[in-house]
């Protein structure tokens, strides 16, 4: 990879992480409600450099006792080099209310997105970075739409342990929404990594989530999954 994207990324990295410490230093209003996030998933090998990703997400929420959003996705993934990589894929969200007197029988809102991003990933010193740059276009069914960038950084650490390389990691997801030009989410996350066998891959982590509502910060504590299959 060219040494000077590589400084480039760096650079940005260090601004992503600073701007992200500063945010969460913020006055913040806590929710209080823990939830759990599992996602499962399958990547299917079409062509050289060409791999179809299918993934489906649920979300629980009241305590990890009630399932408030489903989102199927397909994307497309197409790999110029080892260090990068372009996707074009389709997200289709299901989700309801349901905290405070809002009853989840209430039903459920759609949500279309289509999503484009650029993907970079390189080494430095044994530490595995990578970076993923989305652009999500909203359409919502009772509100205009809207367009979001997403930018997420995660770090995979020179360490791995027994034959099914547990690794730890931690990654940080911003989201700004272009229309409104406003920095309205951040997720910070750590955890570790298995692969009990070569196809397949899961993640255990904890997510922390600060959510901007109105003029008021709104903070989720995760427990999340991922379980992904390669083919």
């Amino acid at each position: 990879m060219p040494s000077a994207m590589v400084r480039l990324l760096c650079r940005s990295a260090a601004i992503l992480v600073a701007f992200t410490f500063l945010v969460a230093a913020a006055p913040a209003h806590a929710h209080n409600d823990p939830q759990y996030w599992s996602s499962f998933g399958l990547d299917a090998k079409l062509c050289r450099g060409l791999k179809l990703a299918l993934s489906g997400d649920f979300r629980f929420g009241n305590e990890m006792g009630t399932l408030y959003r489903v989102s199927p996705d397909a994307t497309l993934i197409y790999s110029f080099y080892d260090w990068f990589g372009v996707a074009l894929g389709y997200r289709q969200l299901f989700e309801r209310e349901y905290f405070d007197d809002v009853a989840p029988a209430a039903g459920w809102n759609r949500e279309y997105r289509p999503h484009l991003d650029a993907r970079f990933s390189f080494k430095i010193n044994g530490f595995k970075f990578s970076n993923r740059n989305m652009f999500e276009l909203r359409i919502l069914t009772d509100a205009a739409y809207k367009v979001r960038y997403r930018n997420k950084l995660e770090v995979v650490p020179p360490l791995s342990w027994t034959a099914i390389k547990i690794e730890p990691f931690a990654a940080e997801e911003i989201f700004i929404d272009v229309k409104g030009g406003t920095f309205d989410r951040s997720r910070l996350s750590a955890g570790f990594s298995a692969r009990p066998w070569k196809s397949l891959k899961i993640k255990l982590y904890y997510l922390w989530q600060a959510k901007r509502e109105t003029n008021d910060w709104l903070n989720f504590d995760v427990l999340a999954t991922e379980i992904k299959f390669s083919f």
